[in-house]
């Protein structure tokens, strides 16, 4: 029997799906190049992958395990980034290859893998990123191009002026406007403190914990859409009390509260949504692909930060005496 299968890269999708590490191919076709890349202007440093998909006879799972059949060789493959606005490149960014990343244990040979790395900007000023990758040896090429995904406008609230109560049992909504290109959104809160050993209140630590509070789909990727999520107040005291590990040797201070979304762009969002398909599902469905000459996915994603919004004075003192979270010793 003769198998397809192509090494995806799974790591930067964890934010917003699942991925299985491998696709069977039922169609005739020839050999093609495999690109993985995933553009974030919160980066300084940007990786992408290039493999290969593989024929041969017998067992997958066997080839698979050979580096060879999955990987090019270094110095037999060409990365390049462009950066293009209004028409015009502005810049041509050369990636090198980097080993220093080992790939997870799995059915692909490991840990030994080939990266390749670039150390640029990703400019959130309207301009369009395009891959190119060239196969020295065969001649063969790949391209693919994507926007980057714009920052939301938080709208409710409105600004870290007001303190936050999340302690009643009452309902917050938290809107904002949705960013130019993109089109699913991840939204988690992310709560600050700090530790201070009981016996020694010099030795002060700092912490944070994240609540993840859910995904949503903006109608299109245009931006400047409405979008919101409701949840209770009270859910708060409830997560910390979750996460946060009691520990009577310490005495905690709550402080600061970060709104953090990701957001996809619309390739992305719709490559996980055919990969979750296959995942739960044994029916034959198709592999979505954004790259012209090959296989894989170049997109993008933003991640936003509004920081320094504050507890109030009733959540605050909530976390003291409250049931939920007398037991982690917050004392401020």
């Amino acid at each position: 029997m003769r198998t397809f299968c192509i090494s995806i890269l799974v790591s930067f999708i964890l934010l917003f799906g699942g991925c299985k590490n491998d696709i069977e191919l039922l169609d005739n076709y020839h050999a093609a190049l495999v690109c993985y890349g995933l553009l974030n202007p919160a980066d300084s440093v940007h990786y992408v992958r290039v493999s290969k998909v593989f024929l041969g006879e017998g067992s997958a799972l066997v080839m698979a395990q050979n580096q060879d059949t999955i990987s090019f060789p270094i110095g037999t493959v060409h990365v390049t980034i462009e950066e293009w606005k209004n028409g015009l490149q502005m810049q041509n960014y050369v990636l090198s290859a980097d080993t220093l990343i080992p790939r997870d244990s799995g059915v692909f040979h490991n840990p030994y893998q080939v990266l390749y790395r670039g150390i640029f900007p990703v400019l959130k000023d309207g301009s369009t990123y395009k891959l190119k990758v060239l196969d020295l040896v065969k001649g063969t090429s790949i391209y693919a191009e994507t926007p980057i995904v714009q920052d939301v406008q938080m709208t409710n609230p409105s600004n870290n002026f007001m303190p936050l109560n999340f302690w009643d049992t009452t309902s917050i909504r938290f809107k904002w406007k949705s960013g130019t290109y993109g089109l699913r959104y991840n939204f988690k809160i992310r709560f600050h403190y700090s530790e201070e050993f009981t016996f020694d209140t010099t030795q002060i630590s700092e912490h944070y914990i994240d609540w993840e509070v859910g995904n949503i789909d903006a109608l299109e990727d245009a931006g400047n859409q409405s979008m919101s999520m409701t949840m209770r107040r009270d859910y708060f005291l409830k997560v910390l009390a979750q996460r946060i590990p009691s520990n009577l040797y310490v005495r905690r201070i709550s402080g600061k509260i970060d709104f953090i979304f990701n957001a996809a762009a619309q390739d992305f969002a719709t490559y996980i949504d055919v990969t979750n398909s296959n995942n739960n599902s044994t029916a034959a469905l198709p592999i979505f692909t954004n790259i012209h000459g090959g296989y894989g996915l170049f997109s993008s994603r933003t991640t936003t930060t509004l920081r320094d919004y504050s507890l109030d004075s009733d959540t605050r003192y909530q976390l003291r005496v409250n049931p939920i979270t007398y037991g982690l010793n917050f004392i401020r």
